[in-house]
């Protein structure tokens, strides 16, 4: 089985640098990569593509950030092969705590769960043991 490897979305890095702490203190092993937005995680999933190398195994987005949403990034995701679509467990992770933008992740089959930050140890803890 692949190590796990988590890629943070966020447009706030202070709040990516909490999250990686977080996670690391849930499992040490774990790669984290960090993308400050929808376009470069995209654009950082083609080159994994391309390069052959490892799908992340968990993917964790924000909502609110420019130039596309968290929800964007996900429509955007979904267009890639369900063969690699399906090596990563997607998380909204956001401040946001609107019940609006909770029921609309629950309208992408992709999505995993949504998470109202800041993340926790147990809820780290949750996410890696669902691998």
């Amino acid at each position: 089985m692949a190590m796990n490897s988590v890629l943070i979305i966020d447009d706030d890095e202070v709040d990516f640098i909490i999250h990686s702490k977080i996670i690391h203190k849930e499992n040490s092993s774990v790669k984290v990569t960090y993308k400050s937005s929808g376009i470069e995680a995209l654009n950082y999933l083609n080159k994994i593509i391309e390069d052959g190398e490892e799908w992340p195994t968990h993917i964790l987005v924000d909502i609110n950030m420019p130039p596309i949403n968290g929800f964007e990034f996900v429509e955007a995701y979904s267009k890639y092969p369900e063969k690699v679509t399906q090596k990563a467990k997607i998380y909204i992770l956001s401040s946001s705590d609107s019940s609006d933008d909770k029921s609309k992740a629950r309208e992408y089959p992709l999505i995993t769960d949504y998470i109202v930050k800041p993340l926790s140890i147990e809820i780290a803890r949750k996410i890696f043991s669902q691998s």
